[in-house]
This record gives C-alpha cells, sequence and structure tokens, in this order.
C-alpha cells in the first residue's frame, strides 16, 4: 500500500497482491502446492488484462525465483518485514508491454528462430509422398524407414544412438541389445543404393547422417 501511495498507478489500471504460496510441509518450495497456486494467478492474471497492471508479493528467499524474476521484470521493493526471525522481501511486478507481453513475444521470436535453423530436408525426400526420389525413381518408404530416415536427417552429422531410434520411432524405452534398428537401416541403404554411405555407421552409438555426396541425388 506504501508503494501504490507513492506511485499511484493510472485509472483504470489495477494491482493484486498475493499473500503467499505456503505448503505445510515445503514451505515457499517448488511443490505442487505452489504449482496450483500460480495456477490460480495465472487464471485470475487472464481475467484481469488489460486492467492489472502490477502484481505484488513477498518472498523469504529470492534467489530461486531470480532468473525468471528478473526476465520478467520483477521489481524488488526497499520494503523488507522482519516476522519471527525471517526476513521477508518485497517485489512487484510490473505488467506493462515490457514485462509479460513482452517476455511472451520473445519466447516467439525464439521458437521461430530455432526453426528456421533447423536442418532443411534434401529434395530427394518427399516428406508428403513419404517416399525416395532417386535417379528419377520414386521408392515408396514404410512407415519404419520413413520415421528412422526423418529422425536422422533431422540431426544431419550429429550421432543418433539406437536407444533414441527405439524411442522416437518404435515409440519404446529399451537398454538391451536389439537389431530391430539394424535391419530397418539395412532396408534404408538397399533403396538408397550406391549412396548408402550417406547413414553411417557409429560404433558402439548407432548411426548418422551425413550430406556430403547430397549433390549426386538427382
Amino acid at each position: 500500500m506504501e508503494h501504490i501511495v507513492s506511485e499511484p498507478p493510472c485509472n483504470p489500471e489495477r494491482c493484486i497482491f498475493i499473500r503467499r504460496w505456503l505448503s505445510l510441509d515445503e514451505g515457499e518450495a517448488l511443490s505442487g502446492v505452489q504449482a496450483s497456486c500460480w495456477l490460480d494467478i495465472k487464471r485470475t492474471y487472464l481475467e484481469m488484462r488489460p486492467e492489472l497492471r502490477r502484481v505484488y508479493l513477498t518472498l523469504n528467499a529470492l534467489q530461486p525465483y531470480a532468473p525468471v524474476a528478473t526476465e520478467l521484470g520483477f521489481q524488488v521493493l526497499n520494503m523488507d518485514l522482519n516476522i519471527e526471525g525471517k526476513t521477508y522481501h518485497s517485489a512487484m511486478l510490473d505488467m506493462g508491454p515490457e514485462s509479460v507481453d513482452g517476455w511472451i513475444s520473445k519466447r516467439l521470436i525464439q521458437e521461430l528462430k530455432q526453426n528456421d535453423t533447423q536442418p532443411d530436408l534434401p529434395d530427394w525426400f518427399d516428406i508428403n509422398a513419404r517416399q525416395l526420389c532417386v535417379d528419377d525413381t520414386h521408392i515408396d518408404l514404410t512407415p519404419l524407414e520413413f520415421k528412422t530416415l526423418e529422425l536422422l536427417l533431422n540431426n544431419q552429422s550429429s550421432a543418433v544412438t539406437r536407444k533414441e531410434l527405439l524411442k522416437q520411432v518404435w515409440g519404446i524405452e529399451y537398454e538391451g541389445s536389439s537389431n530391430v534398428v539394424d535391419t530397418i537401416i539395412r532396408s534404408l541403404r538397399i533403396k538408397l543404393d550406391d549412396k548408402a554411405n550417406l547413414i553411417q555407421s557409429v560404433r558402439g552409438v548407432g548411426y548418422r547422417f551425413t550430406n556430403h555426396q547430397e549433390n549426386q541425388f538427382k
């Protein structure tokens, strides 16, 4: 209230105060109780937009929340309280355009940039038809062949482990020895014909796709 009086918001802007998110067992540490409180806070925020401008709260320990709080634009107020031997720090989040909306915008831009940096799929891999186009010949791929090749292409020049292939393509977690991956790789290499060495074996690990001979595909 002292901060609101000293720096009153403009009409019709509104402010809310989050009392605490305390768990009986974990205190203010990350927990299911705190997660539930955050969901309620988000729900209130959405209901009050765009009038909601400030959120006030207190924290016993600032450090666990510092990275996110700093990025969102939380301000630590010079209004600490001492209750039963514990110091509680007051903080305020200005919900203006540089805060939550700005954070969301930055996240969207980062995701778009990440998508832009994804490796381009070669033109001989017809993702819609699920075929290889080698020497003007269209070769069908089985679902497992397609998913395996797509995963290798999306991780070009990086080794993909057999465990990861089993998880992403077959949808299973498997720690033991299995030759199902090797069988699919062998089938893909046959369909790639004399370009089979584009799929390289990484001893003791898995497989890697290299595009060194990409220009030989027509």
